[in-house]
């Protein structure tokens, strides 16, 4: 397995994993591969995006996109999204994906990974796994726009 960093127009390699990682279970999402292209393709356009591939040989087998944040405690990379196809899971994929982005945006000065993720889920646990903490002063909030009253 290799990790290797990613170009925006690489975007289209990984979608077959990504569609085949979030279509079926546990997250059931109905992406298409034109949606996908549309969510990975946006974030791969921001000049501050940083993009990983995990290849068995040539086959793509998973993916990191992330966003590089500077901060005053130093620069981070938020994890846009990571997955890996499910036939390609259970192998250690996923650990070789983040140790390798890991290495590769340190090498930038990049002091911190972070992200979102579902609390009591098996990606919770892979990343408490893999070292990610919880801060609990901070809080996920969302709000939905009022589309009726445009």
């Amino acid at each position: 397995m290799q990790v290797r960093p990613l170009v925006p127009a690489d975007v289209r390699i990984l979608i077959p994993a990504f569609l085949d990682a979030f279509n079926g279970p546990p997250w059931h999402d109905q992406w298409t591969e034109a949606s996908a292209q549309r969510y990975l393709g946006g974030f791969a356009a921001n000049p501050a995006a940083r993009l990983f591939g995990i290849f068995d040989h040539d086959t793509p087998c998973g993916g990191l996109v992330g966003q590089i944040r500077h901060w005053w405690t130093g620069s981070e990379c938020f994890i846009d999204e990571l997955f890996i196809a499910p036939a390609h899971q259970g192998r250690g994929l996923g650990r070789a994906l983040v140790d390798g982005a890991e290495r590769l945006l340190a090498a930038e000065g990049i002091a911190a990974l972070t992200l979102l993720t579902e609390r009591d889920s098996a990606a919770e646990r892979f990343y408490l796994g893999r070292g990610f903490e919880h801060r609990e002063r901070l809080g996920f909030m969302s709000r939905m726009c009022d589309l009726q009253g445009r």
